[in-house]
């Protein structure tokens, strides 16, 4: 039952696991996992994926709060006291280690609980157990024998897996609403399209990141595509992510561009790697994406993603 809740946490430069707490949405996962995306993808067990926004983080705590529109009911967890573990008792780890490289149903990882671990510089009590847990399991539930969460997986080794105690990580949940920043630790994205050509192609692909197709939408003249929105937004159905590598401005109205997209196919994540030159031109006061001559770079090598073209070095 526990396992049918947990779905998989796509960031622009990380994956993890997650789980419902509410029925209206709510998933628990850590802050690592979505520390440099305000709106994660989440891939629920049948593939299928919804966009997320980040409701809560807290850096030091390693916890986050995701919240979805959810397409259809899922079980949702409850928490055990985590300080009435009992020495050596059993305990199941759930979700996805390997992230997407390891295609399937989650996980599902036995051990024993070992210790709880205060930690000061973390401000919560860690739970640690016997189990091997890897990266991609992180956010995912440590459920004892009845089903209940006494923690949530936040890091492993050979031999050793520690999750954040159930207790604090509710105290936190229960005490979001006072919280004045609540998103003080995630890295924000800001937009200007119309402050330069340079922002405008920048908020493009930030805007396709975060879900917001209509926003980028507007952002495109008729030479880019005559297409409607809606037909235009279909090309981006199996879209998980797209990150923007590189932008450099060559003249008032071009700009060159570097990016990479993820898109979902069955169980796997295809990635396709794409540079060239973005005309913008101003349309009643505003900038707009013009005319393109952007191609994809077939494997492109390692070094592809650090350096610049020659003729566009100083």
């Amino acid at each position: 039952r526990v396992k049918k809740s947990v779905v998989r946490i796509i960031g622009a430069d990380s994956e993890g696991s997650g789980f419902f707490i509410e029925s209206n949405g709510l998933i628990a996962t850590n802050h690592h996992v979505i520390a440099h995306e305000p709106n994660p993808k989440v891939i629920l067990p049948d593939y299928s994926f919804v966009q997320g926004e980040v409701l809560m983080a807290d850096k030091d705590a390693d916890i986050a709060l995701v919240k979805v529109e959810k397409t259809a009911e899922f079980p949702i967890v409850s928490f055990a006291n985590s300080s009435q573990i009992e020495p050596m008792e059993e305990l199941i780890s759930i979700g996805y280690p390997l992230g997407t490289g390891l295609r399937g149903e989650a996980t599902t990882i036995e051990g024993r609980f070992v210790a709880s671990r205060a930690t000061p510089e973390m401000g919560v009590d860690l739970i640690q157990t016997d189990m091997s847990l890897n990266p991609g399991s992180s956010g995912g539930p440590m459920i004892n024998a009845c089903g209940e969460v006494v923690a949530i997986n936040t890091v492993g080794l050979a031999g050793l897996g520690m999750g954040v105690s159930a207790n604090d990580f509710v105290f936190r949940w229960e005490m979001m609403d006072l919280v004045e920043e609540p998103l003080a630790d995630v890295e924000k994205i800001t937009f200007n399209p119309n402050g330069s050509a340079k922002e405008c192609v920048e908020a493009f692909y930030n805007y396709q990141t975060i879900g917001k197709l209509k926003e980028a939408f507007a952002l495109l003249t008729q030479n880019y595509t005559s297409w409607p929105f809606e037909t235009w937004e279909e090309g981006y159905k199996n879209t998980l992510n797209i990150v923007l590598h590189e932008t450099e401005t060559i003249d008032e109205n071009r700009v060159y561009v570097k990016f990479s997209s993820a898109d979902l196919e069955g169980e796997d994540i295809v990635y396709r790697y794409f540079e060239g030159i973005q005309e913008v031109k101003e349309v009643d006061n505003q900038l707009k994406l013009d005319r393109s001559e952007i191609h994809e770079i077939i494997k492109p090598s390692w070094d592809w993603f650090f350096t610049l073209p020659d003729w566009l070095k100083p």
